[in-house]
């Protein structure tokens, strides 16, 4: 059984099965609220158990991949000779 409405089927069947079996006990009005009480209060944390399984999936991290060490971690900076486009400073003197 899968889903909202089987669930709750079930549990409505289980609380009025227990106010009838009380009933027929020949209980106290007092004696069958509260067994019907106690049997709302398990459905309901059966509820919350459900709800809390289903809220937050499980975050798993993905591990960092290693350093390779082929590829140096940090590139240096390059020279300035490597931009052609770049207007170099030239001191002349006259």
């Amino acid at each position: 059984m899968r889903g909202f409405a089987p669930r709750f089927a079930l549990e409505a069947g289980f609380l009025i099965l227990l106010g009838v079996g009380a009933g027929y006990a020949d209980l106290r009005p007092a004696a069958i609220v509260a067994i019907v009480g106690g049997g709302w209060i398990l459905v309901a944390l059966v509820e919350l158990a459900v709800w809390r399984s289903h809220a937050r999936p499980a975050v798993v991290q993905a591990p960092l991949p290693e350093p390779d060490e082929g590829i140096p971690a940090v590139v240096p900076a390059p020279d300035e000779r490597d931009y052609p486009l770049r207007a170099h400073q030239h001191s002349h003197s006259t």
